[in-house]
């Protein structure tokens, strides 16, 4: 018998089942969090988010493959309507439209054929979609006064060789220049 401050747990690894005890409760880590900027929820959430409003069908795939191109149905489509995607920021959700996954019906559609499973091209197709949200969800860090020194430092050091060469080229080309003489 277990007792009640000892936690019983199993995993499955390679087909393997692992049985562990443990004293204290583990804490589960989400290698996804957003950055302090982000108003995105981490990808766990949004996942579980997309899943509620996003429709997915899976079809035959392409390319090489065999008897399993033809013959299963791997290649995952998602497909997630804009204007159901409420818990999005309304920023994210304007900037949508100049995805190369929007579509006329106004959703994103996102495919996935790299795999022969369907299960891993379906979870492909939510990584895609959370990393589109993510990225046009960043907000630009702030820059140091060390960044603008070097910054500003590049761009004089730019200017002054732009002014030489333009100096050099002026020289050559007076060089070429006939003299006249008056006779």
């Amino acid at each position: 018998m277990v007792s009640s401050g000892v936690r019983r747990e199993k995993r499955h690894t390679n087909n393997q089942l692992i049985t562990s005890t443990s004293s204290t409760p583990k804490r589960t880590i989400d290698h996804h969090k957003p950055s302090p900027a982000s108003r995105l929820p981490g990808r766990a959430a949004v996942v579980a988010l997309l899943k509620d409003i996003c429709s997915v069908t899976f079809s035959r795939s392409s390319g090489p493959g065999g008897q399993n191109v033809n013959k299963v149905n791997t290649k995952a489509m998602l497909r997630m309507p804009v204007g159901k995607a409420h818990f999005l920021p309304s920023h994210v959700r304007e900037e949508l439209s100049g995805s190369p996954y929007y579509t006329k019906s106004k959703d994103i559609l996102v495919h996935s054929d790299s795999s022969r499973r369907q299960h891993e091209n379906l979870e492909e197709c939510y990584q895609k979609v959370y990393s589109l949200l993510r990225k046009l969800d960043e907000v630009p860090g702030t820059t140091t006064p060390e960044q603008k020194e070097r910054v500003q430092g590049l761009m004089k050091m730019n200017d002054l060789k732009r002014k030489d060469v333009k100096r050099h080229q002026s020289a050559k080309k007076a060089s070429r220049r006939s003299v006249r003489k008056d006779f």
